[in-house]
């Protein structure tokens, strides 16, 4: 049995790391030789990094470290293990040998500034302003329209600032599922999950920003797929299933027909299906070609439609999709952002 407390701890960041939603504690100089009325607050705006910018080299910022003491299991042996516990000391026979590390060092550690239900009625606003963008975003692009880049940063922006406050809220949102415009409320959710696991995985602001962009714009090759294949009720034949394994071209060729190409969401549209042992598509890459972003996407991906109804199949529990993705820990997905991604569900 685990038993763990946690312990505020301060962290020396430089002031080119800084990021909306950071508590400051100390700086690199006294308080009295700066603008600074107040010794220690929350980063609120552009204007407070600007002027900590402007003033100082490094800052403090305040951090939560969880430590955790562990206590003989014999203790108390009619306590059953928590599911995630079972989840996590079942392991295969075949697990690969572990490799080196996958995740970057944790960068930044989030405290959440307000609980859940005061973040709920932002967080309402900012995923209704999001549905209706990537409904507006599917719609345009299969009329020919193009992709509106700046609509989709700006929502995903509002998004984020949401998820760095209080991630609960949001993530909350994505819970509530509707069959009806499944593709756009697919991207929605999992760009919203995937700033979720950049801030538990300690990614920088600007990083979350992009890895939320990269996941609301990761299935927009799907506009260019037929209907009746997109939307068919039983199993794909070959023919239909090789179409829609297209919709990764089509979803790398449409984000560079932008004036304001991001490359890094078209790698992750590409590469989104791709697995670690070479067995996805379209290129079947091998674990070490696969972009970092692209792992994270293509597992929240899975995650989030493992758990939707859709035409073909309904919706499952949100421990059966993380067993899944426990058992193919390591072949499907990397086994250490599973880990991560498992904790933090």
């Amino acid at each position: 049995m685990n038993k763990s407390h946690q312990e505020i701890v301060e962290t020396q960041l430089d002031v080119a790391e800084l990021a909306i939603g950071m508590h400051v504690v100390r700086l690199d100089r006294p308080w009295e030789e700066t603008d600074f009325l107040i010794q220690g607050f929350v980063i609120k705006d552009q204007s407070d990094i600007e002027a900590l910018r402007a003033q100082c080299g490094f800052v403090f910022i305040e951090g939560r470290v969880q430590k955790t003491n562990t206590v003989h299991e014999g203790t108390n042996r009619n306590q059953k293990p928590s599911g995630l516990r079972r989840l996590f000391k079942r392991k295969s026979a075949s697990e690969p040998a572990p490799q080196k590390p996958s995740v970057p060092r944790k960068r930044v550690t989030y405290i959440n500034k307000v609980d859940a239900g005061t973040e709920m009625a932002t967080a309402r606003i900012r995923f209704e302003d999001a549905q209706e963008t990537a409904k507006a975003i599917m719609s345009g692009l299969r009329v020919g329209r193009t992709l509106d880049i700046n609509n989709a940063r700006k929502v995903v922006k509002g998004c984020v600032e949401s998820v760095l406050r209080n991630e609960n809220a949001l993530m909350l949102l994505t819970k509530i599922k509707h069959q009806d415009a499944y593709t756009a409320e697919h991207c929605i959710n999992v760009s919203i999950l995937c700033a979720a696991f950049g801030k538990h995985l300690g990614l920088l602001q600007g990083e979350i920003e992009t890895l939320a962009l990269c996941g609301l714009l990761h299935d927009v090759g799907k506009t260019k797929i037929p209907d009746e294949i997109l939307n068919k009720p039983g199993a794909l034949t070959p023919k239909e299933f090789e179409l829609m394994r297209h919709h990764t071209t089509h979803g790398r060729t449409i984000p560079m027909g932008t004036s304001h190409s991001l490359n890094t969401a078209v790698d992750v549209a590409f590469s989104h299906h791709e697995r670690m042992d070479g067995s996805g598509y379209p290129r079947g890459l091998e674990a070490h070609q696969i972009p970092y972003f692209a792992k994270i996407v293509g597992l929240v991906d899975t995650y989030d439609a493992i758990t939707s109804d859709r035409v073909y199949d309904k919706g499952r529990a949100s421990m059966q999709a993380l067993d899944i993705i426990h058992k193919h820990r390591g072949t499907q997905f990397d086994a250490e952002l599973a880990d991560e991604f498992i904790q933090l569900i």
